[in-house]
């Protein structure tokens, strides 16, 4: 029935419904979708399509009737909502040229006491002036104060007044060398305070906090003293602006505290001290011991073997209470069906460097006390990782050797040596592995003189059912150990 379609303030893709028509011309001011068809005028910058069809009119030199010059009026007001939305001066002509085809028949005038008793509403007031530039000032400041949209009648025109809101920023390069001064001297303020608070540090990390729990408890005091000195900074100023307002000193100078600048003033201040707190909060961090979650990468394999060293310093008086502690820890995993891993038959001994002077000599560490009295100890078991189903078995070897860096302090070596199970997954299942390893480690930390006697009287106990304690004729005690070279 009907040859040509026609969409006008809208797109072909707007609406599932348009998908059903080939549309021939598209008028419109959303953005362009892209639309193909025989003729497209899409102006995405202006603030209703009745501009555009008012424009079209204009062009043609046709006289709109009076309804059609009243709908595209009220359609322009409507889509710009009274020229507050994104506006261009095209839709201000076009609203403006719409006046002069109003007819005059449709206005009436009469008193107001009529109108409000006949059940009629205020919608405007009309104000007359005999200065041309009077009436513009007035319209300017009533705009400026209260935020109408007003309209005048000239003799070259009718024009609109109409306030919106902006933001305009001056001086910003004047501010930023002072700004990047500031940021520096409350950075080296904030390392300062750093570390003279390694002591505090230190407690916060035996109560257990993270570091990144200092971390953030250093921000937040920051972000504290940043809010502060904005409150009592804002106080000041009114303050003093009230006491200066009425000298000499501020004459001519009106000051706003309750503008938006004043608002963005107060950000900014806080913004530099949050910039300037990020350095020191992540030293502190790296000051406070490393929390049990802390993630580390996994060494390379070499085939069949992965050999780990823990970065776990120790006295070689606390390694017989870390050893008991960690054969209590696999000995509770012992032949279970659940958790990450489980343990077999738990085998352990002691060995003892050769001190540098006595290696060319060789002796029997069993009968000189001179090197098995510092003897230190060795783990071995079999441990199966779940998920048990895909047979991954591995030796696990966990020995106590002297520190390579740290003279006079132990560390801890792990050496895996794979026995079943595919090589990729376990590889990939022993982080989780040596995650949960490391994590006992990390809470033998957290206790006690008393737990950790504890501990090493259970690996003392261990000792003697193994029979690895050597008794003297004197009644003393020695372990059982082997000598070995480490280098």
């Amino acid at each position: 029935r009907f040859s040509k379609f026609v969409i006008v303030d809208s797109q072909p893709d707007h609406h599932e419904l348009f998908s059903k028509f080939t549309f021939n011309v598209v008028i419109d001011h959303h953005p362009d979708s892209g639309i193909k068809a025989d003729f497209r005028d899409i102006r995405p910058t202006y603030g209703a399509t009745a501009s555009m069809l008012t424009e079209y009119l204009r062009a043609a030199r046709i006289k709109p009737s009076v309804k059609l010059a009243t709908g595209l009026l009220y359609a322009i007001k409507t889509d710009t909502k009274n020229f507050t939305r994104q506006t261009l001066i095209e839709d201000v002509r076009a609203f403006q040229s719409l006046y002069n085809h109003i007819s005059g028949d449709l206005t009436l005038i009469v008193p107001y006491q009529t109108l409000l008793a006949s059940g009629g509403q205020l919608k405007a007031v009309a104000i007359s002036y005999h200065s041309k530039e009077d009436m513009r000032n007035t319209a300017m400041n009533l705009v400026d104060r209260f935020g109408l949209t007003l309209f005048s009648g000239e003799t070259d025109g009718t024009y609109i007044y109409n306030a919106s809101d902006t933001l305009s920023y001056s001086g910003v390069p004047n501010i930023l060398i002072p700004l990047i001064i500031s940021i520096f001297i409350v950075l080296n303020t904030m390392i300062g305070s750093v570390y003279e608070r390694k002591r505090e540090i230190g407690i916060y990390t035996s109560v257990g906090l993270a570091p990144s729990h200092v971390s953030f408890l250093f921000v937040a005091e920051s972000l504290a003293f940043a809010v502060l000195s904005v409150v009592l900074g804002y106080l000041m100023a009114q303050t003093l602006a009230s006491i200066f307002a009425g000298t000499w000193l501020w004459s001519g100078i009106t000051v706003n505290y309750s503008s938006l600048a004043g608002v963005a003033a107060m950000f900014l201040v806080i913004l530099v001290v949050l910039i300037s707190v990020i350095y020191p909060s992540r030293v502190a961090a790296n000051i406070a011991i490393p929390d049990a979650n802390r993630s580390w990468k996994l060494p390379e394999a070499q085939g069949n073997t992965l050999e780990v060293d823990f970065p776990f310093l120790m006295n070689y008086s606390e390694h017989r209470s870390i050893g008991g502690f960690i054969y209590d820890y696999f000995n509770s995993h012992k032949d279970v069906s659940h958790g990450i891993f489980s343990t077999g038959n738990i085998g352990f001994g002691f060995v003892c460097p050769i001190p540098q002077r006595l290696k060319e000599n060789k002796p029997d560490c069993r009968n000189n006390n001179q090197c098995c009295q510092d003897s230190c100890l060795d783990i071995d078991t079999k441990v199966w990782l779940a998920p048990f189903d895909f047979g991954i078995m591995q030796q696990v070897q966990t020995r106590f050797c002297p520190s390579t860096e740290e003279t006079g302090y132990l560390e801890i070596k792990v050496t895996l040596t794979r026995e079943s199970g595919e090589s990729n997954a376990w590889r990939r299942i022993n982080k989780g592995f040596l995650h949960a390893f490391r994590k006992q480690l990390l809470l033998w930390r957290s206790l006690d003189d008393e737990e950790k006697k504890h501990y090493e009287q259970v690996l003392d106990q261990a000792q003697r059912q193994k029979g690895l304690m050597v008794e003297t004729p004197e009644g003393e005690e020695f372990v059982k150990c082997e000598c070995q070279v480490q280098v």
